[in-house]
């Protein structure tokens, strides 16, 4: 729906490029550009929401899989010194 009132404001905009009109056309997709940035913010923070009980174990994996990385590459360093 916000790419149809997209095209109608260009549309606005190629049929009459008078000064109130570009102010009115400019606000106009200012607004839509921040609905859209709105609706991408609050999917995310409901993304993370989700996520959020299982931080703690991704975490914990993460630093995991580091640990075994670096253990392997100081052991090579062991190895070669």
């Amino acid at each position: 729906m916000a790419l149809n009132k997209l095209h109608l404001s260009v549309m606005l905009v190629e049929v009459r490029w008078s000064l109130p009109v570009k102010v009115e056309v400019l606000l106009i997709l200012m607004k839509q550009m921040l609905d859209i940035h709105k609706k991408i913010f609050f999917s995310l923070l409901v993304t993370v929401q989700h996520l959020l009980p299982f931080l703690p174990k991704i975490t914990n994996l993460l630093i995991v899989y580091f640990l075994k990385h670096y253990t392997k590459h100081l052991k090579n360093l062991m190895v070669t010194t």
